[in-house]
Parts: structure tokens; C-alpha cells; sequence
């Protein structure tokens, strides 16, 4: 049995994360016994309500499968999943932590961590506002130029109607109505469809992404990031932003 309670775990495994994280790629986010040691130490003299010494608190998330030692005696998180929700949790504990991971060299990597943050946080309207002024600024040079040539729904009709030269509003004529899927059924098929990525793998190196190459994974990693975080945190009440956000993902995306 622990002798840390759960809120008191959660914090050290966020700064595990971090500390994990920050310049490790080299060494796939792990690093030896007596390091992780040294650090906890290092925790536990800033934060002394802990009443557990460094040692025990490893092994302890050794036994519980939160941490694994690898082949090459390193220690690691379990699961990429496990990984990326600690770096989230770090993410709430620690605003300067959560604004380098915001930095455009490394933002696109970090998906999963912003959607689960923002479930974890999901009133920080700051940080909804600067998730979408970042896909703003991406894509405004794109949607200007779309922009200047029509409403972007037009665009998409004349475009099947030119491909296939079919009229799109006799095809829809024929379509049979379909009862709406509840709420609830929606979600499901989503999550089975579009779950959060590498939940369950090994932790591996992030992918860094060159923003200026202008392809459509880039693109796809923007949006995705925006329409994530903004599903999630249903505790945002701005209805302006709401709307603004909403635009331009209909915008985007057609």
C-alpha cells in the first residue's frame, strides 16, 4: 500500500513527465534508476507533506505499472497513453511547462496532451483563444485566398459538379432521410473511429513537424488540434469565441 495519497501521486507523475520530457529524445524519455531518484528527492524536499522517501515511491509505481524498467535499465512510463496524460496533468500544474509545449517548433506534436489538458482544464478559455489563433494564423492565407472566390460551400458544389458533371442537387434528391444518431452514439462511433492516438503503444520519440512545409498532414494536425480542444472543454461559455471557432472550422474544412 502507498503511503502518498492519489492527488499526491498524480503531481509526482506529472513532474516525472516533465522531467522525462524536456531534452530526453536522445533516450526515448527514459533515463537510469538513480537519476529518477535524484529527482524525486529533489521534489519531496520542496513538497515535505509527502511522508515517503524517494525509493518507495519508485518501486511502488514499478509494482503498479504506472513505470517499467526497459532492457537497457532505464525507466520509462508504461504506455505512450499513461505517458501523454501525465504530461497533460503537468501541463495544469505548471503554466510555464504548458506554454512550451505551445511553441510553434514543437505544438503539433503535442495533439493528445492538448485534448486530454483540456479536459482536465476545461474552463481555460486562454488557452481555447490561443489554440485558435494559432489555427487562425495558419490558415489565413489559405482561407483569404478561398475567400476572394466564392463562399466556400459554392466552391465545393461547382467542384464535384465540374469533376463528375452531375448536378449535386439531384443527387441529394434521391438520398433517403436517415434518423439523426443520439448524442451519445455519435461520441462512441467517434472515439472508435478517431480515438486518441498511441493510447495504448510503448512511449516512442514525438515527431517533430516542419510547419513550413505546406502539406496536408500539417494541415490536418492544425485542425485536428483545434476541433479536439474544443469539443473537450465544454466549460468555455464564450459564445463569440465559440461561433468564431466554429467558422472557421466549417471554413477550413470545406
Amino acid at each position: 500500500k502507498s503511503k502518498v495519497d492519489f492527488k499526491q501521486l498524480k503531481s509526482i507523475c506529472a513532474h516525472l513527465a516533465n522531467f522525462l520530457l524536456i531534452d530526453n529524445q536522445a533516450h526515448a524519455y527514459s533515463k537510469s534508476y538513480g537519476e529518477i531518484l535524484t529527482e524525486l528527492e529533489e521534489y519531496l524536499k520542496i513538497n515535505n507533506r509527502i511522508k515517503a522517501q524517494a525509493s518507495e515511491i519508485v518501486e511502488y509505481l514499478l509494482k503498479s505499472g504506472v513505470l517499467k524498467l526497459k532492457e537497457n535499465d532505464r525507466i520509462t512510463f508504461r504506455l505512450n497513453g499513461i505517458f501523454e496524460f501525465f504530461i497533460a496533468q503537468s501541463m495544469s500544474e505548471n503554466i510555464g511547462f504548458r506554454d512550451e509545449l505551445l511553441d510553434d517548433k514543437v505544438y503539433l506534436s503535442f495533439k493528445n496532451e492538448f485534448e486530454i489538458y483540456s479536459g482536465i482544464k476545461n474552463n481555460d478559455v486562454d488557452f481555447l483563444k490561443t489554440i485558435f489563433e494559432k489555427t487562425k494564423q495558419y490558415f489565413n492565407k489559405i482561407n483569404s485566398t478561398y475567400s476572394e472566390v466564392g463562399r466556400p460551400e459554392l466552391i465545393l458544389i461547382s467542384k464535384v459538379s465540374d469533376k463528375n458533371d452531375k448536378n449535386l442537387e439531384e443527387i441529394s434528391k434521391k438520398l433517403k432521410p436517415l434518423v439523426p444518431l443520439e448524442d451519445i452514439s455519435k461520441d462512441l462511433i467517434n472515439d472508435e473511429v478517431n480515438p486518441i492516438d498511441n493510447l495504448k503503444s510503448e512511449v516512442s520519440v514525438k515527431k517533430i513537424y516542419n510547419i513550413e512545409k505546406l502539406d496536408s498532414e500539417i494541415y490536418e494536425r492544425y485542425i485536428a488540434i483545434l476541433a479536439r480542444v474544443f469539443k473537450t472543454m465544454d466549460g468555455v461559455t464564450d459564445n463569440v469565441l465559440l461561433s468564431e471557432i466554429i467558422d472557421l472550422l466549417l471554413n477550413t474544412y470545406i
